[in-house]
């Protein structure tokens, strides 16, 4: 399972996380927005977290790694833009347009 998201709104790194919009095997979406207003980031947006257990597992980790290196390479209206990867203590994260 991803991080305690029962008491959300919930900061992760920069952003706060506002709801679970889904979950997966591999992870959970949260609409959220960023923390400092300024930021430039699009508001509201999609953070697409990998469960813990999994990104304590490196064939995982450099999977979600490698899955988020391809989408910010992908540059199309048909495709949600990733504007930021990252991690937040052991949470791994994509931030991504919310379409």
């Amino acid at each position: 399972m991803t991080g305690d998201f029962s008491g959300l709104p919930r900061p992760m790194g920069p952003y706060l996380c506002l709801a679970q919009l889904g979950a997966g095997a591999a992870g959970a979406a949260y609409l959220a927005r960023p923390l400092a207003p300024d930021s430039g980031v699009p508001t509201p947006f999609v953070l697409k977290v990998m469960h813990a257990a999994l990104a304590a597992r490196p064939e995982f980790v450099a999977r979600f790694r490698h899955e988020a290196e391809v989408a910010v390479a992908v540059e199309s209206p048909h495709v949600a833009a990733v504007f930021d990867v990252g991690q937040h203590g052991d949470e791994l994260y994509i931030a991504m347009e919310f379409v």
